[in-house]
């Protein structure tokens, strides 16, 4: 069977609502034809199913926004293979970047992996004019690129046609003074400008207490980094630049005056700060960022949302 007959069936079945038999005798097959050749509609991407969750979880998101105050949730489906419910979480992120994110604005963008392929999903539609996405982190070197903060803002600014910066720094360095000859860089200087004129930032949340947390890919930490992360108890790490502790603290490590990005002070100022992270390992993490007011958006799924409301 051709595809242009297999599209036809797909026509008869889903747009004017014939029955599998009422399509076999139009076009004298079988019945049983007609179903596997449906099924080869799906398997082969001819048919694609979307079920729309949207505005699935109302009375969830007014309880968390009831709970912690000046917060905009999005709720989307959870699931326990955890490419499905990043897909999810990521679908969820680009209706809230459709909503906040304007022509002639400065947007902020994080790390890590539920980040990474966002911008495969963004509608062509989703055009700006003179948006600047600028990244958060530094980060080049001995790195997973795919989740680098200036690769995800390339990557998400071309999908909203707009422009965008590099930060050619890594995220964190050796010594204190090598970080300062760094800033004064031009084009490092250029994006910490931007800093304080973002209006957006949308960012993922970690737990470096799970052992497949993102900063032992990122390549970013080392493990003198890491120790210092685990001696201080930290559960929540918010885009590099603020560490709560397992009492919601927000703790001034020492590798923060290693850290080249954007400060806690900087990122606390940005209108819409938006964080897009599920699962069930996130939870105290999540939690905690809400309660410290660190961002005023996210994007959670629906176990993580009913965990908050606790």
């Amino acid at each position: 069977m051709t595809r242009a007959e297999l599209v036809e069936i797909a026509r008869m079945y889903y747009e004017k609502n014939m029955t599998q038999q009422e399509i076999a005798d139009k076009i004298n097959l079988s019945r049983m034809g007609i179903s596997r050749a449906i099924s080869r509609c799906h398997l082969e991407g001819i048919i694609e199913i979307k079920i729309k969750y949207e505005n699935s979880y109302t009375d969830l998101e007014k309880e968390i926004t009831a709970k912690y105050g000046n917060l905009k949730t999005i709720v989307v489906p959870y699931d326990s293979d955890k490419e499905i419910a990043d897909k999810f979480l990521r679908e969820g992120a680009v209706r809230v970047l459709q909503k906040y994110i304007k022509n002639n604005q400065y947007v902020g963008i994080g790390w890590g992996s539920t980040l990474s392929t966002l911008h495969k999903i963004i509608p062509s539609k989703c055009e700006t004019i003179g948006t600047t996405f600028v990244p958060l982190l530094g980060g080049y070197g001995n790195t997973d690129y795919s989740i680098n903060s200036n690769n995800i803002a390339s990557n998400i600014g071309k999908a909203f046609k707009g422009n965008n910066l590099m930060l050619h720094a890594p995220a964190i360095i050796e010594n204190e003074n090598l970080k300062h000859t760094l800033l004064a860089d031009k084009y490092i200087k250029e994006v910490f400008s931007c800093y304080e004129k973002l209006d957006v930032a949308i960012i993922g949340i970690g737990n470096p207490s799970i052992k497949d947390a993102s900063i032992y890919d990122s390549g970013y930490f080392s493990k003198h980094d890491i120790y210092e992360l685990t001696n201080s108890k930290i559960v929540c790490d918010i885009v590099s630049c603020i560490y709560l502790n397992n009492h919601g603290q927000e703790q001034s490590l020492e590798l923060l005056d290693r850290t080249i990005g954007i400060s806690s002070k900087s990122f606390k100022k940005i209108p819409v700060r938006i964080a897009v992270s599920g699962g069930i390992n996130k939870h105290v993490a999540n939690k905690l960022a809400l309660e410290s007011q660190s961002i005023n958006v996210l994007v959670t799924d629906e176990k993580t949302a009913q965990f908050l409301i606790k």
